[in-house]
């Protein structure tokens, strides 16, 4: 076959043999993105970050989002031993790192893990991995709104007088669909919705409001870690009376770090 005078490539073979239909699918399957394409060389769109504001960007994705939302879950069930939890953690994100930094090598292209893998592993793998993440964005913003839900609740009942408190309807609100009970919480809804507000006001807004909440969120983990080594006991560490250092043994320490990774995410962006 010929267009505009240029002999068309040969359709590659299927590793198990196939007609021309089956090798077509293959090709369009495996198909790459040019570099050229995910690397353009002209934008329309203005450079505005600094040096300061993709450093804030890169903290306030890393820290803050998993450690503020799954730390008492992991301690339940590893116990005091949930701190080699981190370290099992940090080694598995380490090493996943290592591996966004060769992809990034290869493609340095914006896009992230969508770009890395449709330009260097084809294009359904490529699919898959853009709907993945698009189900992790959905999913994390969810466990944290509704953990910050919870956190302005217990604050607001903390500095508000005895006999008021946050009406349990707004992070409890049973309803039915087709038979199916569900809980909304309504606090969490609002809180997405403000936070969402930011964003539409464009990369400088979204980054000014970015290095504040970082600063505040960084400044909260100082202080509670100053405070934790003043008021340090050590009986705790022993946990007697919840079977010692390590109560489910290296069972629950592996449990909690796969719960604590959640803390690491955030290089991937």
């Amino acid at each position: 076959l010929k267009t505009t005078g240029v002999e068309e490539p040969p359709l590659p073979a299927l590793p198990w043999g196939g007609g021309k239909v089956m090798s077509g699918f293959y090709a369009a399957m495996t198909r790459r993105m040019p570099l050229k394409t995910a690397v353009p060389e002209k934008t329309d769109l203005d450079r505005c970050l600094g040096l300061a504001d993709v450093v804030f960007l890169l903290v306030g994705k890393i820290v803050g989002a998993g450690i503020l939302t799954v730390l008492g879950v992991a301690a339940q069930t590893a116990g005091p031993a949930v701190v080699f939890s981190f370290i099992v953690a940090s080694i598995a994100a380490l090493f996943s790192a290592v591996c966004y930094c060769e992809f990034v090598s290869r493609s340095p292209a914006a896009g992230g893990a969508y770009v890395y893998v449709y330009s260097q592993c084809g294009e359904f793998l490529g699919y898959v991995v853009g709907w993945l993440l698009l189900f992790d964005y959905g999913v994390t913003a969810a466990a944290l709104s509704r953990a910050w839900s919870g956190y302005f609740v217990v604050f607001v009942n903390a500095v508000t007088p005895a006999d008021w408190s946050v009406p349990k309807y707004l992070v409890s609100y049973p309803f039915t669909v087709a038979g199916v009970p569900l809980d909304l919480n309504i606090l969490t809804v609002v809180i997405l919705i403000i936070l969402a507000v930011p964003t539409l006001t464009g990369v400088r807004g979204s980054s000014a409001t970015t290095a504040v909440v970082t600063s505040a969120k960084l400044f909260a983990l100082l202080v509670a870690t100053v405070f934790a080594f003043a008021y340090a006991n050590e009986d705790n560490w022993k946990n007697e009376e919840h079977g010692g250092f390590a109560p489910h043994g290296v069972t629950g320490i592996m449990r909690a770090a796969v719960m604590v990774f959640f803390a690491y995410i955030g290089f991937d962006r």
